[in-house]
């Protein structure tokens, strides 16, 4: 059996989108903490009751270098309005 260690910190108050409100990425630079963003889920309202996930991911450092991202949805008017979005985004 391999050897296994889980390591772990549970914040209270704090939601993963608060860091997108602040410029976390320049605040982990300027504390020396090297790094990219690889990978993010949304959970997207799909109905009243129902939400699914949409997957936006480089899934080497190669597709970080050239800029490429992969979206993943199980819903493509979802799927379609973030590939709009994003096309908006990049034409700034």
């Amino acid at each position: 059996m391999p050897d296994v260690e889980v390591e772990g910190v549970r914040i209270k108050g704090f939601l993963i989108e608060d860091i997108m409100k602040e410029n976390f990425l320049k605040e982990m630079q300027k504390n020396g903490i090297k790094s990219n963003v690889v990978g993010l889920v949304f959970m997207v309202e799909n109905n009243k009751k129902k939400f699914l996930p949409i997957i936006l991911s480089h899934q080497n450092n190669k597709e970080v270098e050239d800029k490429i991202i992969h979206l993943d949805s199980q819903n493509s008017t979802i799927l379609n309005k973030f590939v709009e979005l994003i096309k908006r985004l990049i034409k700034k």
